[in-house]
């Protein structure tokens, strides 16, 4: 077993930002747009009444709406569908598909193909790095206006 301590970049190739970003950004040149898989419940909406603001990552998307191919990614019932078109709809963004792969992605399972997943549960975090480093290396401006989000 090799162990070292320089950083999580030797841990996964894409553990380090760079190599993701780029990663993403020559993914999205080849297939004209970058597919984004967004989770729904506590990611971008409210579920549980707890108070929280999803608009800097709205405001992220919106950013890059041209860049991207937009799925939501849900665990929802089909019946709640409109209301997750809706909640998108209400912060300036078209979803093009909810649990369906883009068109020009051969099916090849169940899992919705996805350059990038943003999902609550599983590394939010990551993919708010990799929108933000996006937004930059497209220069597409701060998405949040003069002032950056506050986190607390």
């Amino acid at each position: 077993m090799r162990t070292t301590t320089t950083g999580y970049s030797d841990f996964h190739p894409f553990a380090n930002i760079v190599h993701f970003t780029n990663r993403l950004l020559m993914e999205a040149e080849e297939h004209e747009k970058l597919i984004v898989a967004v989770d729904y419940d506590n990611t971008v909406f409210d579920t549980h009444d707890m108070g929280y603001d999803f608009e800097p990552l709205f405001a992220m998307l919106r950013c890059l709406r041209d860049k991207i191919y937009l799925i939501g990614w849900t665990a929802s019932k089909p019946e709640r569908y409109a209301e997750i078109r809706e909640t998108f709809r209400e912060h300036g963004l078209y979803l093009d598909a909810i649990n369906e792969n883009a068109p020009w992605i051969e099916t090849r399972g169940p899992k919705i193909y996805a350059n990038l997943y943003i999902d609550d549960r599983a590394g939010l975090l990551n993919a708010w790095f990799a929108l933000n480093a996006l937004i930059t290396a497209y220069g597409l401006g701060n998405p949040f206006g003069t002032e950056e989000p506050r986190y607390d």
